[in-house]
């Protein structure tokens, strides 16, 4: 019995972490006051390669991937590069790269610091302080500025949940019963997992966060979709 009383709870913990997370699974675009009046313009960009995790979920716990990690951000380079380029801009993708960064100590210093503050920034960013022109990744972003001359630089995170064997399992059969109740999310949890992408807009001169993107799928075109509502 104590067993069962166990396993119900798992499941009802997993099953409330689910309905949480596919009803926030829709993308969002927030705006810097500069960007939204007209006083920024952006037509070149700079792509730093992006960053990403990956954790496969089970009923008690989270097995972080690093390997498949490094796999993902190394793919999301090139899917956000071409949606950058179909928005009409002009791409700089090759700027910060490892092979561009390979003798250049102080610059792949400061390319790893942004790319990890940005890593920290994404997972405390609120709506209502980008809108206020509250968030910059610092001033160190003018050396790279120099270095590869555009408006903006683009940093992405990308977020993948996996389910483990067992967590699929669970996640089905707690899908199936809400959908029988007449939800809508039983894909998510026949998918077994949850792409989620933060992409900030970063101005190449005062570090400021002039837009931030959350996107809920690495699919080129919800990307483009996203991109294509900045001015």
């Amino acid at each position: 019995m104590m067993a069962r009383g166990f396993a119900v709870r798992q499941l009802a913990s997993l099953a409330f972490f689910l309905v949480i997370t596919a009803q926030g699974l829709h993308a969002q675009c927030y705006l810097h006051p500069k960007l939204s009046s007209g006083e920024k313009t952006i037509r070149s960009v700079a792509l730093l390669p992006p960053t990403a995790q990956m954790k496969a979920q089970g009923p008690r716990r989270y097995d972080f991937k690093e390997k498949e990690a490094e796999q993902l951000a190394s793919a999301l380079a090139g899917v956000v590069s071409n949606a950058l380029k179909k928005r009409g801009w002009d791409v700089n993708d090759s700027a910060f790269n490892s092979q561009a960064l390979q003798d250049k100590e102080e610059l792949r210093y400061l390319v790893g610091y942004l790319r990890a503050r940005h890593v920290m920034l994404v997972q405390q960013t609120k709506p209502k302080d980008v809108l206020k022109g509250r968030y910059s990744v610092r001033e160190r972003v003018a050396a790279l500025s120099a270095h590869a001359p555009t408006d903006v630089l683009v940093l992405v995170h990308g977020d993948v949940e996996r389910f483990t064997t067992g967590g699929v399992i669970a996640a089905t059969a707690v899908g199936s019963i809400l959908y029988g109740l007449g939800g809508a999310i039983t894909p998510f949890f026949l998918t077994g997992k949850d792409v989620s992408l933060r992409i900030s807009l970063v101005d190449s001169h005062s570090g400021e966060i002039l837009c931030f993107l959350k996107v809920s799928s690495s699919e080129e075109e919800q990307i483009l979709k996203e991109l294509r509502k900045v001015p």
